[in-house]
């Protein structure tokens, strides 16, 4: 069956991802991209118990992107 446009319910709820890429929130740019990236990797990191092979495949990169990502965010191995 289709789904017609007033089955679909708006409730109104922010994402996650909404409440990041709002331009209210003031933030600039590039430091919100580097911020967002440094948790992202160390979530990773975290998740992965320090294993760097299975944190870069979480993030879906090689694991010399995450090594050159650490050094470039200060993120101790």
């Amino acid at each position: 069956s289709k789904i017609k446009g007033q089955t679909l319910k708006n409730d109104n709820t922010d994402t996650a991802a909404d409440s990041l890429f709002n331009p209210k929130n003031n933030l600039t740019t590039p430091e919100t991209w580097s911020s967002i990236q440094r948790e992202i990797i160390i979530e990773a990191l975290k998740n992965s118990k320090g294993k760097k092979n299975k944190a870069a495949k979480i993030l879906g990169w090689g694991r010399s992107t995450l090594w050159r990502k650490m050094k470039q965010f200060k993120i101790d191995s």
